[in-house]
């Protein structure tokens, strides 16, 4: 068999939950991810020393974890800290709504009582209809709630690592307001750990850091909103937006920052949603990015030489300095973010190894490349035990196996040495190889008019001397923020 050259790369990403500066933030998506996924997945590399991942973090993940280590908190945590008798009927309206944002089988399954709760929360729905349910909660559900949700979010390797959170789910119910304040605590030693992790991680060459563009835009639509027509050719789309200079300061910034924070500057850059174009690959050449990457799709609509195989690296034509490209392995990577949760992990891992060992069969020329790229976080909601017996039967699969070697994407990229040429690079995303999640619904459209009308009334202020620095720096870190991709995925329903 011809030798695998094997690259995970895991994204990790949340965009800014909080206004400028501002204590609270208004969702808690970083705190629960960061005690489960963000945790889990770098603490579990020590039992396999063989296993060698890229982990793709944004800044706006990197800044808001910083900003928990600094004290700040988010609305879920102060609710959860008032005490049962002194909620509200907006509080406690408040956690019927919100505190059973859990995945039901396993997150709420691995605890009775919460699932009991969950239980008699929808029979409340139906028989009292939504704006009454809450009151059929007790002040002791109540209470066992708040405790409860935050447990259901902790991972494998916190429960391993940390006693008091296994005793907690073991005895279920009956929580205190001692027992809110020690779930909380163990969140926050998770927290003050996380970068740290990752940060020796890297430099110990265990694990390579990638990242995205600072506020995790979508770079072809910044660069250009037509280039949505090269995908979606009859699609209603906003006035023109064009700023191709805010993706260059995205990037560097991105860049500058994560080397700032975790000690490596990324040589590897994951466009935002795997979304990428000409365009946008000749701007990364000047940042110093080595290489970046997409969904084989993408690739598959490009004009290349020789015939598209996500199998090898790829480079532009047009951009001889600029990164290298690479193209996810889509089957792949969705078997692992949507199929094996459902299989006993024993047997998923065997099946991925397998179905890499017949792509090395059938590679043409000297070996091949393979990218499994996928979120790093979501995942895992949906595995028994956030994940752990899959990771660690798919880890030690690959660390068995002598003819598989799973490295970091540079690794992977510098061990094969066949390389296409792509002639034009057709846009595309990793989401159906089009931009339609981000464009084309008419709020989506609405609200690349209003960023398109903040952008030109900035104008020149933003690089004029004579407005005060800070001043400058506010409104460019809020512009910043508006460009990124999230905002615009959640508008026209999805």
């Amino acid at each position: 068999m011809k030798p695998v050259a094997l690259a995970f790369l895991w994204h990790l990403h949340q965009p800014l939950y909080r206004l400028r500066e501002e204590r609270v933030c208004f969702m808690p998506w970083v705190r629960l991810h960061a005690i489960r996924s963000y945790y889990d997945m770098v603490r579990v590399l020590e039992e396999f020393p063989q296993i060698r991942p890229t982990f793709n973090l944004t800044a706006t993940l990197i800044e808001q974890i910083r900003a928990y280590e600094a004290g700040a908190t988010d609305l879920f945590r102060e609710t959860a800290r008032i005490a049962p008798d002194d909620l509200d009927d907006s509080r406690r309206a408040f956690l019927f709504e919100h505190f059973f944002a859990a995945q039901v089988e396993h997150m709420m399954g691995d605890l009775p009582r919460y699932a009991e709760i969950h239980g008699r929360r929808e029979r409340a729905r139906l028989e009292h209809g939504e704006a009454n349910a809450w009151k059929e909660l007790s002040t002791a559900d109540y209470r066992d709630l708040q405790v409860l949700f935050d447990l259901s979010w902790f991972g494998f390797k916190a429960r391993e690592d940390f006693p008091e959170v296994r005793a907690l789910c073991e005895r279920g119910r009956n929580f205190t307001r001692h027992d809110v304040e020690m779930v909380h605590a163990v969140q926050d030693e998770i927290l003050r750990r996380i970068l740290p992790s990752y940060r020796e991680a890297a430099a110990q060459g265990r694990i390579e850091i990638a990242t995205s563009p600072y506020a995790h835009p979508i770079l072809p639509l910044l660069i250009d909103t037509d280039s949505a027509r090269e995908t979606m050719p009859q699609a209603s789309l906003p006035p023109r937006f064009r700023a191709p200079e805010d993706v260059r300061r995205q990037v560097e910034e991105a860049l500058m920052y994560v080397e700032r924070e975790l000690g490596v500057r990324p040589r590897g850059l994951w466009p935002s949603e795997g979304a990428i174009s000409c365009e946008a690959v000749e701007l990364l050449g000047p940042c110093g990015i080595d290489w970046t990457a997409s969904d084989e799709h993408v690739l598959g609509a490009s004009e290349t030489n020789p015939p598209a195989d996500p199998g090898r690296p790829w480079t532009l034509s047009g951009a001889p300095g600029g990164p290298v490209m690479v193209f996810r392995d889509q089957d792949l990577s969705d078997r692992i973010g949507f199929s094996y949760a459902r299989i006993d992990p024993a047997r998923a891992a065997g099946d991925f190894v397998a179905a890499v060992r017949e792509r090395a069969r059938s590679s043409s020329g000297s070996g091949r490349l393979i990218l499994v790229a996928l979120d790093g976080e979501n995942p895992w909601e949906h595995y028994p035990q956030a994940g752990g017996p899959f990771l660690r039967a798919l880890y030690g699969a690959l660390a068995r196996d002598p003819a598989l070697a799973c490295s970091t994407v540079s690794e992977t990229i510098a061990t094969c040495q066949e390389r296409g040429t792509i002639g034009r690079l057709r846009a595309g995303s990793w989401i159906q190889a089009d931009f339609s999640t981000w464009i084309g619904g008419p709020e989506k459209n609405r609200a690349w008019g209003l960023l398109g009308e903040i952008r030109s009334s900035l104008g020149s202020t933003l690089e004029d001397a004579r407005v005060p620095e800070d001043a400058r720096r506010a409104a460019w870190s809020s512009l910043r923020a508006a460009e990124g991709s999230d905002w615009f995925w959640w508008l026209d329903g999805q």
